[in-house]
């Protein structure tokens, strides 16, 4: 019989003694399991916070597979359709710069020469009668300082000839010195500067204004010295005309009197013709020859005398029509003058339009010289604001007058204005920069509520309603209605405890973000978003 040997055991160590003192920790299983329950129930904790703080809807749909969902609301849903556009007033005047008017040459202004040839019929007559000198007429002496004469009122008469004083060499060829000959460019008599439309002044932009309050006003001191001009112009050309007038009667008079002259020495001839049986044949044919000489003179004033009396009505004709001229002149300077000073049309809100200056689109401000005909100020009514808005083609036909719409300023992202439609253009505008196919239709908007912060030219967004559900229903977005078809009916999964379900639903009015639900669902229940694999409704 074997014998069974017990395994070899190596012999045990002599254990080294500890310094007196020393503490050795415990090594036991049951202080490192503790150690472990400690730790795993602090993690369970936190990830149990974490998980309570979650959404219900995340936790529903982690719960089912990570699927998107939404909780059914109640209200009402509205159709709309957004439009941008900007804003405006309804009421406003727009002021354009004036269209000033006259003549450029200064024709009506520089008449000495027209004067000198309408006169020169009755003073040459008149010299040729009375052996004096032509002289300058008062016309001449009112507008001499616009021609290369002296200067007004340097004339001197003596009896009946007059001369003209000359200007002295020192004092320049308008005898008002060097510097005056070098700004003669920018007096009256320019008639660049006489319609130079210089902004002067003009009343800061956003200003409160009100009816008949000079709201701009241009640089008008060329146009008033013109006015003044004009009105010399005008005295010295009546003046003027009764003086050619007296001096034609005087002509008229000489003539009628050298014409009674001459008959009497045709006469006189004709009674020495009786003479001539008792002279001598030389004597004889010399009163022949006086008698022939006095019929041809006689003969001659008779057929000049209808010549001369036309000659002075034309003379005197020019003469009226340079005075109308003058005075045409006149009441278009005072015109321009009065133009020149805009007053407000209406009270309102004063807007200032803007140029290019230097290249560059800025505001006009005072100092800017102007054009004529061009847009420069508004006033408008800021108790009745519009929205000038477009549409596109494809949408406008759901687009009618009265509808309601939001109105929001992108100035101000909280305020939010009621607003209706009040008219719908019948044809597109151009396209301007968009392409040719991409075609709108503007649309106007009457903001219903006056608020101060709405001036022109903002941009906002504006929300029409095309229809509204006022009837309260349960609300869903519009990516919870599922349909299998066309024409098949529309249904929602609904979260259950046990999953999904699937549930049919009667639509109400539907938009592209929400759907108004009338029968299937209620408020509070969860919706998926995403079609889940859910067992059918019982």
């Amino acid at each position: 019989m074997s014998t069974l040997h017990a395994p070899s055991v190596p012999p045990k160590l002599p254990v080294p003694p500890r310094p007196e003192g020393t503490f050795t920790p415990s090594k036991s299983p049951q202080s490192k399991g503790l150690w472990i329950a400690l730790l795993l129930g602090l993690v369970m904790v936190t990830v149990a916070l974490l998980w309570q703080r979650r959404s219900p809807e995340a936790r529903v749909g982690a719960k089912a597979g990570n699927i998107r969902t939404a909780t059914v609301s109640q209200g009402p849903v509205m159709n709309t359709i957004r439009l941008t556009g900007v804003t405006a007033a309804e009421n406003y005047v727009s002021l354009v710069t004036p269209q000033l008017r006259g003549s450029r040459s200064d024709k009506d202004r520089n008449l000495s020469a027209r004067a000198a040839a309408a006169t020169g019929a009755g003073p040459s007559s008149a010299s040729s009668a009375t052996g004096t000198t032509k002289a300058p007429t008062a016309f001449q002496n009112a507008t001499s300082r616009f021609s290369t004469g002296g200067l007004r009122g340097s004339v001197t008469r003596h009896g009946s000839a007059v001369t003209m004083k000359q200007p002295s060499p020192a004092m320049g060829a308008t005898g008002l010195g060097n510097a005056a000959d070098q700004l003669a460019g920018i007096g009256g008599g320019n008639p660049g500067n006489d319609f130079s439309l210089v902004l002067r002044h003009a009343v800061k932009p956003g200003t409160q204004v009100a009816k008949g309050e000079v709201i701009a006003e241009f640089d008008r001191q060329y146009m008033l010295n013109r006015v003044e001009d004009y009105r010399a112009v005008v005295i010295q050309t009546e003046a003027d005309l009764k003086k050619q007038k007296a001096e034609l009667e005087i002509v008229r008079r000489s003539h009628d009197q050298s014409v009674h002259a001459s008959k009497g020495a045709f006469d006189k001839a004709r009674l020495e013709l009786q003479k001539i049986p008792v002279l001598s044949a030389i004597d004889a044919e010399r009163t022949k020859l006086s008698f022939e000489e006095a019929e041809a003179r006689y003969q001659q004033l008779l057929k000049e005398d209808k010549f001369l009396k036309v000659s002075q009505d034309s003379s005197i004709r020019n003469s009226e029509l340079d005075l109308e001229e003058a005075r045409l002149e006149l009441r278009r300077a005072e015109a321009n003058a009065n133009m020149m000073v805009a007053k407000a049309p209406l009270s309102g809100t004063a807007v200032m339009q803007s140029i290019f200056r230097n290249g560059e689109l800025a505001q006009i401000q005072e100092g800017d010289q102007l054009w004529s005909g061009i847009f420069y100020l508004q006033v408008v009514d800021p108790s009745s604001m519009v929205v000038n808005a477009s549409v596109n083609q494809v949408d406008v036909e759901k687009l009618r007058l009265g509808q309601r719409a939001s109105v929001r300023l992108d100035a101000y992202p909280g305020l939010e204005l009621p607003a209706h439609i009040i008219s719908i253009a019948a044809v597109t505008k151009p396209a301007g920069a968009r392409a040719s196919y991409v075609k709108e239709v503007p649309v106007r908007l009457k903001i219903d509520h006056k608020d101060p912060r709405v001036i022109p030219d903002l941009s906002i967004s504006a929300d029409v309603s095309l229809a509204n559900d006022d009837r309260p229903a349960a609300v869903v977005p519009a990516g919870a209605v599922f349909r299998e078809g066309a024409l098949a009916r529309p249904f929602v999964y609904v979260q259950a405890a046990s999953g999904w379900e699937r549930r049919d639903v009667e639509l109400g009015l539907t938009n592209y973000l929400q759907a108004s639900i009338r029968s299937g669902l209620r408020p509070g229940e969860i919706v998926a978003l995403d079609a889940p694999k859910a067992r059918e409704a019982p």
